[in-house]
C-alpha cells in the first residue's frame, strides 16, 4: 500500500513508514540496503527499528518463519545495545543498525558506540548471543573502544517455486 511516492505504510510488521528509493521501486526491484542511524539505545527506540527492519525484510525471498528467526536474532542484538553498551557511560547511548542483501546473502550489522559491560549477572542471564548464533548462519562479535559490532548472516536458501507460507498441513 502506498500513501506517497516512495513510503509505504500500514504493513504487517506495524505503521511506521519505510522510505523506499524511487528508483528501486520503479523498476520494481526490492531495496537492497536498510540503513537506519544515531538511533537512541531505548526500548521504545529499539521496537520502532524493529518494526522499520522487520517491513524492509518483507521484500526479500524467506519465508514466514525463517523471517521471525531474523527478526528476533536482530531484536536480541538491539536489546543487548540498551543493556550493556552503556551502562558505564552517562553520554548519548545511540546505535546503528545496517543491512544489506542480495540474492545469494542477507548481512545485518548492529553497533554501539558505548563500553560493553555484563550489567546483571544471574542464572537466567547470559542467553542473547548464544540466541542469536541459534538463529543467525553466521555471526562476528567485534569490540574496540570505539564500539561494539554484531554481525549476522544468512544465506538465501534456492526456493523450489513453492510458497510454503501458502501450504495446508
Amino acid at each position: 500500500m502506498s500513501s506517497a511516492p516512495g513510503v509505504r505504510t500500514g504493513h504487517a510488521w506495524g505503521t511506521p513508514p519505510l522510505v523506499i528509493d524511487d528508483a528501486t521501486t520503479e523498476h520494481h526491484q526490492p531495496p537492497t540496503q536498510l540503513s537506519l542511524t544515531d538511533l537512541d539505545a531505548e526500548p521504545q527506540r529499539i521496537t520502532d527499528a524493529r518494526v522499520r527492519f522487520g517491513a524492509w525484510l518483507t521484500h526479500t525471498p524467506f519465508d514466514t518463519a525463517r523471517t521471525y528467526d531474523i527478526v528476533l536474532a536482530v531484536y536480541e542484538a538491539m536489546a543487548n545495545v540498551v543493556e550493556h553498551a552503556y551502562a558505564a557511560t552517562t553520554g548519548r547511548r545511540v546505535f546503528d543498525l545496517q543491512a544489506t542483501y542480495d540474492s545469494a546473502r542477507l548481512e545485518v550489522a548492529v553497533r554501539d558506540h558505548g563500553t560493553w559491560s555484563d550489567s546483571s549477572p544471574g542464572p537466567l542471564r547470559g542467553r542473547g548471543l548464544p540466541l542469536i548464533e541459534t538463529l543467525s548462519d553466521d555471526v562476528t562479535l567485534s569490540s574496540a573502544d570505539s564500539g561494539t559490532t554484531v554481525t549476522m548472516a544468512w544465506d538465501v536458501a534456492p526456493t523450489s517455486g513453492i510458497d510454503t507460507d501458502d501450504q495446508v498441513s
